[in-house]
C-alpha cells in the first residue's frame, strides 16, 4: 500500500465565523496538507461562508464550499459532507478546534502501518473558550471516570475521527436515528475489529459552552465516575439503549445485503462470519441489558449478574458497566 493517499477532511459549519479562522489556519499549517476540505454550510446567518470563499481563493488545496438549501442539523449535515468528500481518508473536523502541524501526518501513517484499520482516533488536549489548555486529554478525562474502556471502545469523538473510504461501503448512508454520525462510523468499525485509536495529542478540543457535541465534562477538574453518572442519576437510560440497539440491527442488515465478497473488499480485521456474529451478540446484549432499567435493587443485581456470567459487559464498558448497574 502507497504511503501516500488522498486525504479529505469533511466538516460543517454553522455561525462559526468567531472560531473558524483559527481551525482554517490549522489545516494550511498542516506539515502533510489535505488534498481537499469539503465543507457544508447549514444556514449560517454570520461571515462564516464570506471566510470559507475567502479561504477557498487563497488555499493550496482544493476546498469546496457547499451551502444547504434547508438547516439539516448536525448529523445530517455532517453526513452530507462525508458523502462529497472524495479522499481514500476522510476526516472529520469541527468548525471550532485547532489541529496540531504534525495532525494529517500521523494519521496517514498509522493507516498506512495498519492496513487493515478503518477507521483511526486521535487524542486531543481539552481547552478553554480562548484555547488554553486545561492540561488534561479527553483519554486522561475519560480513564478517570471509568468510560475509556477495553482499547478505547468509549471513545467515539467525532473531531478526532478519521475514516478509510471503504467503511462508506456500510457507513453511508448515515441513518436518521439520533445516534450520532460519530458513534454511527465507530460502531461498525468497532463490529468489524478495525479501530486503532491513536493517544497522541494531535488538536485542540476548545470548550465553550455552545459546542455542538454534548461531552460530560469540559476538562476544568479532573473527571471522576460521579461526572457521569450524576446527572443520570435515577433516569431511565432505556432510550439511550433503544437507539443502540436500532444501530445495531440496522448494521447486522447491511453487513448481510453487502454480503462476503464485497465484505471482503473492505479490509477488516474480522472475518464476515466472525462481524456477523459480534453485531448479532452485541444486539442481543444491549435488548438484555435494557430490562436492567426496569427492575427494583434486588431484580437489578440478579439481572446484571447473569449478563455478567454471559459476558455481554463485553460490549459495553466490562466491570465498569456491570457496578454501574448495580448502584444505578
Amino acid at each position: 500500500m502507497s504511503s501516500r493517499q488522498r486525504l479529505s477532511i469533511a466538516m460543517t459549519t454553522y455561525n462559526g465565523a468567531r472560531f473558524l479562522p483559527v481551525q482554517l489556519a490549522s489545516f494550511e499549517s498542516q506539515s502533510r496538507q489535505p488534498d481537499q476540505l469539503v465543507v457544508c454550510d447549514d444556514g449560517s446567518t454570520d461571515s462564516t461562508i464570506a471566510i470559507l470563499d475567502q479561504f477557498a481563493r487563497s488555499a493550496p488545496f482544493e476546498v469546496k464550499v457547499v451551502r444547504n438549501a434547508e438547516n439539516l442539523g448536525h448529523e445530517r449535515n455532517f453526513g452530507k459532507a462525508i458523502s462529497l468528500a472524495e479522499g481514500d481518508i476522510i476526516m472529520l473536523a469541527d468548525q471550532d478546534d485547532e489541529w496540531l502541524p504534525n495532525k494529517l501526518s500521523v494519521v496517514e501513517h498509522a493507516f498506512s502501518a495498519h492496513p487493515g484499520v478503518l477507521l483511526v482516533a486521535n487524542n486531543v488536549m481539552i481547552t478553554d473558550e480562548r484555547l488554553v489548555p486545561t492540561g488534561r486529554t479527553v483519554i486522561e478525562q475519560m480513564r478517570r471516570s471509568g468510560l475509556y474502556g477495553k482499547r478505547g471502545q468509549g471513545l467515539t469523538l467525532g473531531c478526532a475521527t478519521s475514516f478509510r473510504r471503504q467503511l462508506l461501503e456500510l457507513a453511508s448512508p448515515i441513518p436518521a436515528l439520533d445516534f450520532g454520525h460519530d458513534s454511527w462510523v465507530h460502531e461498525l468499525a468497532h463490529a468489524l475489529d478495525s479501530r486503532l485509536i491513536v493517544p497522541e495529542v494531535l488538536q485542540l478540543y476548545r470548550r465553550h459552552g455552545a459546542n455542538a457535541s454534548n461531552w460530560g465534562f469540559d476538562g476544568a477538574k479532573p473527571a471522576t465516575p460521579l461526572t457521569i453518572m450524576k446527572p443520570s442519576a435515577g433516569k431511565d437510560l432505556s432510550p439511550i439503549w433503544k437507539k443502540r440497539e436500532r444501530a445495531f440491527a440496522l448494521i447486522g442488515e447491511r453487513l448481510r445485503s453487502l454480503g462476503p465478497q464485497a465484505y471482503g473488499r473492505l479490509g477488516a480485521r474480522r472475518t464476515y462470519a466472525e462481524a456477523l456474529a459480534e453485531v448479532d451478540n452485541a444486539r442481543d446484549a444491549v435488548v438484555r441489558r435494557m430490562a436492567v432499567f426496569g427492575k427494583g435493587r434486588t431484580g437489578r443485581m440478579r439481572l446484571a449478574l447473569s449478563l455478567l456470567l454471559r459476558g455481554d459487559y463485553r460490549h459495553f464498558l466490562g466491570w465498569r458497566s456491570f457496578l454501574k448497574d448495580l448502584i444505578r
